[in-house]
């Protein structure tokens, strides 16, 4: 099977990072991939190590790469200044549905988050999925470009996905706090407090979420969805 080359889009460094450790291990063991980060960007990254990325970068980084921007960077045709130099295979967007209650966010498009149930998982994901599709194709006509385009959705955040990992817990991801819960594990266990995101310290923690691979699908469906679709990607 041919390997991935996989351009990311993601709200933070640390997303990035989780997203790095925990997407090859989930994936089928004759699937390959290579993630090139491209958003937020190297020159974003601050001193101390965080991202100057959010939820907002991913909005204008959506406006600033068309669709015909996008389907052109894919052939080859264009290449965006900070992807490889050969064409790639799939585009993963990230956002968090901790954002459903933002109204900047809920702004940002004429959907109505009243049409979602957004106290389940299932709804809120939903909800940040078609805001974010609204995002990458304004007109509403993929054109294609769903075959390879990614949406991973992260309910409630990434860290779901790492306290599903670390934790025993049964539901992660209805715990609207995962960041809290992350942190109350790393003080207890490492007995060493997570009091900033941190790239280097995220993918220690991923590293030590993904040998628990099977708890993380198990218990997020959206992880296990974003890994499926990869999964079946050229197949």
């Amino acid at each position: 099977m041919n390997p991935l080359s996989i351009l990311v889009v993601a709200e933070g460094v640390t997303d990035q990072t989780v997203l790095e450790c925990l997407l090859p291990a989930a994936l089928a063991p004759d699937r390959r991939i290579t993630l090139h980060p491209v958003q937020p960007t190297g020159d974003r990254i601050a001193l101390s190590g965080e991202a100057e990325g959010g939820w907002r970068q991913v909005l204008q980084w959506c406006r600033r790469k068309s669709p015909e921007i996008r389907r052109n960077a894919r052939l080859g045709k264009s290449l965006f200044a900070t992807s490889p130099a050969t064409p790639f295979d799939i585009l993963l967007v990230h956002l968090d549905a901790d954002l459903c209650e933002n109204e900047e966010f809920q702004k940002t498009t004429t959907v109505n988050a009243h049409n979602f149930d957004l106290s389940t998982p299932n709804g809120r994901g939903k909800y940040v999925e078609t805001v974010l599709t609204l995002w990458l194709w304004p007109d509403g006509k993929p054109g294609g470009d769903e075959v390879w385009t990614r949406t991973a959705l992260a309910v409630e955040a990434t860290e779901t996905w790492l306290i599903a990992g670390l934790m025993h817990t049964t539901d992660p991801e209805r715990d609207r706090t995962p960041f809290a819960a992350l942190q109350a594990w790393a003080a207890e266990i490492e007995n060493r407090p997570l009091a900033k995101k941190k790239a280097d310290r995220y993918r220690r923690l991923a590293d030590r979420a993904a040998g628990n691979i099977s708890g993380i699908l198990e218990k997020c469906p959206h992880f296990a969805d974003l890994v499926a679709r990869i999964n079946n990607s050229d197949r």
